[in-house]
């Protein structure tokens, strides 16, 4: 031994922390010429390139720190997806990232495949408009403020919306029985309850919409 440095004479050795020496302990291993390691109940693993750990085979990470596993940059994963993976993340566009549970092929940015259970509270989306408005693919509440004159809502190609979108528009400011609020579709072909368009003329009215994704919207 120096005063900086270990020694190991010989190839094949063990550098265990336990009373079980050898291949049945934990610690560090030269396996002809690869450096391996293993935690206490687990499996002997190549250390990797330049001393990186292996994440090919069951590693516990994270045991000791704030974080399972911190990643800053870039990440890039491949190799083949379990058919009903209980999380999986995806990535093909660096600019767009789609988490899904239990589902392999997430549509939206947060897709679950199962019953949700929440355990605080819920906020949704809202804006206020104040003159006429196109609806987008983001919206949920959209609340009619203060306003000279009616205000027109539009519905653009119900296609456009995945089916079960749902969508929530009031009269805010509590003056449309003066300044009516009109639902209308952008689409002539689209409906909503088989009309062209639904008018919000009472005070503080509202009105709940979900699509079919397809060519119609429903009032319920």
């Amino acid at each position: 031994m120096s005063h900086k440095n270990f020694y190991f004479l010989g190839a094949d050795g063990y550098a265990n922390w336990s009373a079980t020496v050898g291949t049945n302990g934990y610690g560090l291993r030269d396996n002809s010429g690869t450096v391996q390691w293993k935690n206490s109940g687990g499996s002997w693993a190549n250390l990797g390139s330049g001393g990186s750990p292996d994440l090919t085979t069951n590693n516990v990470l994270g045991s000791t720190s704030a974080h399972l596993q911190q990643v800053t940059g870039t990440l890039a994963v491949s190799g083949t997806v379990e058919s009903a993976p209980s999380l999986y993340i995806s990535s093909a566009d660096p600019s767009v990232i789609r988490v899904g549970i239990g589902l392999k092929s997430p549509t939206h940015d947060f897709d679950v495949n199962g019953n949700t259970r929440l355990r605080g509270g819920v906020v949704m989306g809202r804006r206020t408009k104040t003159a006429a408005y196109t609806l987008l693919v983001d919206d949920y509440i959209v609340g009619v403020g203060s306003g000279s004159s009616g205000v027109t809502l539009t519905l653009p190609d119900a296609d456009t919306f995945t089916a079960g979108q749902v969508f929530v528009i009031k009269d805010e400011y509590g003056h449309a029985a003066t300044n009516n609020i009109t639902i209308t579709t952008a689409t002539a072909g689209d409906k909503i309850d088989g009309q062209n368009s639904v008018i919000l003329d009472a005070n503080r009215a509202s009105v709940n919409i979900y699509t079919d994704g397809a060519a119609n919207f429903y009032i319920y």
